[in-house]
Parts: C-alpha cells; structure tokens; sequence
C-alpha cells in the first residue's frame, strides 16, 4: 500500500492512498480538488472530468423524471449526451452500437445510449412513440430488439 500525501491550503494534506494489490485508491482529507486532480495522470483526469459531467446530466434531468408529464424529447437529448460522454470521453461504445442507435434515432427514436458494463454489447432506444418502428430499425442494422415498458417495479404476480 502507498500513501502520498497531497498539500492543500496553506497549512493542510489530503492523502491518496493506493493499494496496488486491489487497485484500489482512496482520498482522505480532500480540502481541496484542485492539488488532487492535478496528481491524477491526464487518463485519471478524463475519467474524473467525465464522471461529473455525467454526474451534471443525472442532475438536470432527474427533476424531469419525477415529473407526471416529464418532457420526453428534454430526457432523449439528455441520454444522447451521456452517450456521447461514454463513447467520446470512457471510449465504450463500438461500430455495431453506434450503427444500431443512429438507426434508432432516424427511425424516430428520441434517444438513446450504450449500457451495461461498458464492452460495447448493449444499447436502448428511448421511444415512446411508435417503439415497433425502433425496434425493427434496430433489427435491421444488426441488433436484437426487446419493446420494454416502465412499471411501478417489482411485485408479486402470484402467490404460491
């Protein structure tokens, strides 16, 4: 295990530390970002930078999502531009999937994004309008399509 300590302020530290064993890194005492991202090699950065932007899209669009009436095209631009964090900024998206959503998107998707653990495998079309026509489009440029509705969650369908 490492620990490098990080001055911060005028009179303070902030630690990282790094068990290269797990992989795994820590920071205790963060006063401030600035000293921190700048240890960060300039991947980390990205990482880090793409992370809140991220971070910045969930909280835009969360307020919009816990609406009655959410504004449909507002969340299909929104997942558009986390797609486009994820495949320009984490690099995790692949021919296939890019073909399959632009697909999407002509076919009248209203968004749509990479998902999953990030190998390129699997995408959704947020279509809310006419999804049969999506789906076949999505088919068409290669993938495997599934029309899936928002519910209120898990229940119990029967009891045995």
């Amino acid at each position: 295990m490492q620990i490098t300590p990080i001055p911060c302020l005028t009179d303070n530290y902030a630690y990282i530390i790094n068990d290269k064993n797990s992989g795994t890194v820590g920071v205790v005492d963060p006063s401030e970002a600035k000293p921190i991202i700048s240890f960060l090699s300039k991947n980390e950065q990205n990482i880090f930078k793409a992370t809140i932007n991220n971070r910045d899209i969930l909280l835009k669009v969360l307020p919009e999502l816990k609406k009655n009436n959410p504004d449909c095209s507002f969340i299909g631009r929104y997942l558009i531009k986390h797609h486009e964090i994820l495949r320009d900024e984490l690099g995790v998206s692949t021919k296939k999937i890019e073909n399959m959503l632009d697909a999407a998107l002509t076919a009248g998707a209203l968004g749509g994004k990479i998902t999953g653990s990030g190998g390129g495998g699997c995408m959704f079309a947020y279509a809310p309008n006419n999804p049969e026509i999506v789906a076949e489009a999505i088919e068409k440029a290669g993938g495997k399509s599934f029309i899936i509705n928002s519910d209120i969650g898990t229940s119990v369908l029967q009891n045995t």
